[in-house]
């Protein structure tokens, strides 16, 4: 009997070993995370399952003929269902039972299966020299500079906003997270925007940025309050429209005890070593008329370069922001209300003049029910000389620039 226990514990962890070994990568890839913990919990949960079905079979077969087994039976699935779920709850709360990691290139994953396969090979020191090599080539990939110093990537999030800053400094900066943070609704917040995050190694956002507080801005910023480091929370301060999301993103910043900065028109967000953020909207004297107008409006500056997010203003905070005169200017527009309707044709053609963009981004939905982005606008912003990139075709939108300034534009739709 000891004999067969050590059997049965052996062959058991050997299963669990290969099951480890085998997906390690694949969960990597997909969701971002290795899991060391999951060694031991398939030691303890896969005997529990193999259980749990005999228990299923023997209830189907013995309840239609006698029911008070058939109860018994249900309650032996009941504990065991039960202690199962706990069992894998006590695991994953562990300290440590899982890393967010990027996911893994082809290579590396190659590496590693290479790795593994050649424990069972009699030749294996092969097998070791390509691993080293591989090795070298994954830890140098990830500690060279990128020839870019600048990045700022505006994602695709369907209709809603989020922008990503990577600044020369190494600073990260996150602009709105799009829609999601409700029971049941899709989280862009999960789905986009963290998956990107983990893939480009980065687990802190040093500011984190909500240019007003609707659904389609706000609601993926509560997962990524909830799963990444945060250094400070800057937003409006535009308590006029409270909703559920609202007071779970005010929740996490006081449970995790984030500093939170409320921006108003003429402060200034950094600086992020030669980056800097100028706040020119909302104007701290002159209640907004909506949220929408209240937004936070940003002029990005770096060396000779600007880019202007215009969160979903319209025509009355447009105007307003006609007082900034050359200020405005910017090489890349990120375009309000993801290019719905603004305002009267003559005030809007006249914004985008201001601006004067090389590159304006619209963060816009396929198939939205707003109609968006509008003709009106498109006529504007084209009027004024800019090349137009709307997220539902383009995909992604990347701009890089190196250290003297030159800008390059990247894009990750279905033609790119």
């Amino acid at each position: 009997m000891p004999g067969r226990a050590r059997l049965y514990i052996v062959g058991g962890a050997a299963v669990s070993a290969a099951a480890w070994i085998g997906s390690s990568p694949l969960t990597a890839a997909y969701f971002n995370i290795v899991s060391p913990v999951s060694f031991v919990a398939n030691l303890i949960i896969v005997p529990a399952l193999s259980i749990l079905t005999y228990l299923s079979f023997a209830f189907l077969a013995v309840e239609p003929f006698q029911p008070h087994l058939g109860g018994a039976l249900a309650l032996a699935i009941r504990f065991f269902d039960d202690a199962v779920f706990f069992s894998n709850h006590i695991m994953a709360s562990m300290p440590f039972s899982y890393f967010r990691v990027p996911a893994p290139p082809v290579y590396f994953s190659v590496l590693f299966y290479a790795t593994a396969v050649s424990i069972f090979l009699p030749r294996k020191r092969y097998f070791i020299i390509a691993a080293l090599v591989l090795c070298n080539i994954a830890v140098w990939s990830g500690v060279m500079p990128d020839a870019e110093k600048m990045e700022i990537t505006f994602l695709d999030v369907g209709q809603g906003d989020s922008a990503h800053i990577k600044t020369p400094s190494g600073s990260n900066i996150l602009i709105d997270g799009s829609g999601g943070g409700a029971e049941g609704k899709f989280d862009l917040g999960r789905s986009v925007i963290a998956p990107y995050l983990w893939n480009k190694r980065i687990f802190k956002i040093d500011a984190l940025i909500a240019t007003h507080f609707h659904e389609d801005h706000i609601g993926g910023l509560i997962y990524i309050l909830n799963n990444f480091k945060v250094g400070c929370v800057i937003d409006s301060g535009d308590e006029s429209g409270p909703n559920d999301l609202f007071d779970k993103y005010l929740g996490i910043i006081k449970k995790k005890r984030i500093r939170r900065i409320v921006a108003r028109s003429g402060d200034v967000i950094g600086p992020f070593g030669d980056v800097n953020l100028y706040v020119l909207n909302p104007d701290p004297d002159i209640p907004a008329a909506d949220s929408n107008d209240g937004s936070l409006v940003l002029k990005l500056v770096y060396k000779n370069f600007g880019a202007l997010f215009c969160g979903d203003i319209t025509q009355k905070a447009m105007e307003r922001l006609k007082a900034y005169g050359n200020l405005l200017r910017s090489e890349v527009v990120k375009v309000p209300h993801h290019g719905g309707k603004l305002g009267g044709a003559a005030e809007v053609k006249y914004f985008f003049d201001q601006v004067k963009a090389e590159v304006a981004v619209i963060s816009v939905g396929r198939n939205n029910r707003y109609a968006a982005p509008s003709k009106s606008t498109i006529e504007a912003i084209l009027s004024s000389g800019a090349k137009i990139y709307e997220t539902k075709d383009a995909g992604a939108v990347v701009v890089l620039l190196d250290e003297k300034g030159k800008k390059k534009i990247r894009t990750f739709g279905k033609n790119n």
